[in-house]
């Protein structure tokens, strides 16, 4: 870490798709989360996101925290999962440093911020939610005619009950893919920005550019 750079401090951090957007904005990261995360590619700490206590570090938090009933593909969650937003938002507020908490669409966030992977000419579209606080961010665009203009990426799509493989803008990033073979997670890496990262990992992550372009806009802040 360098004394010249501010510090974030990245909670329910996943392998790190946050953090390296705010990284390549200019901020050193510390990653805490309650499960292990071995290719998490900065200083790691596992733990409980809501008991950390050294907060006089850090100058700005980036949370992702558990809301699994909000996703689209909710039928697949389990229905014990809680709903850490609400918890989430009390602490940061009560700490008082800038903060953004992201959640996928239908997450119970005040919305400040959507953002797309289309916007950055990305092979994803995968639109993700930002409640940001002590800090404004400009909203981006969709830019998802670029993408279906430019189709880098072989899906497969079903015609009568039988696979094709097409050429498509989008890739789907999620579960175990399309099975695909040999090349798919390439593919996956490509299109979400991030290329350290395996399967289970890429479908979970959000891609560093989102948080790049944020944390652009909070480095003059702090």
């Amino acid at each position: 870490m360098s004394d010249s750079r501010p510090l974030l401090l990245d909670l329910f951090c996943g392998a790190g798709g946050a953090a390296m957007g705010y990284y390549r904005a200019g901020f050193d990261i510390v990653g805490v989360d309650i499960d292990p995360q071995p290719n998490y590619p900065f200083p790691f700490f596992r733990g409980n996101a809501f008991r950390v206590v050294n907060w006089s570090a850090f100058q700005a938090v980036h949370a992702s925290p558990v809301c699994k009933t909000h996703t689209s593909l909710n039928w697949f969650s389990d229905p014990s999962h809680e709903n850490q937003i609400p918890a989430t938002r009390e602490m940061l507020n009560a700490i008082g440093l800038p903060y953004i908490i992201e959640n996928v669409p239908g997450a119970p966030l005040r919305v400040d911020l959507t953002l797309c992977g289309s916007t950055f000419k990305l092979g994803v579209r995968r639109h993700r939610l930002f409640e940001i606080s002590g800090f404004k961010v400009p909203q981006s665009l969709c830019k998802h005619a670029w993408q279906d203009a430019n189709k880098r990426f072989m899906t497969k799509r079903y015609h009568s009950g039988k696979p094709i493989i097409t050429p498509s803008g989008v890739i789907g990033v999620y579960g175990r893919g399309q099975g695909l073979g040999v090349g798919e997670v390439a593919s996956w890496r490509e299109a979400m920005g991030i290329d350290w990262m395996v399967r289970d990992e890429l479908s979970q992550a959000i891609p560093p550019t989102y948080t790049e372009y944020i944390g652009r806009e909070l480095i003059r802040h702090v």
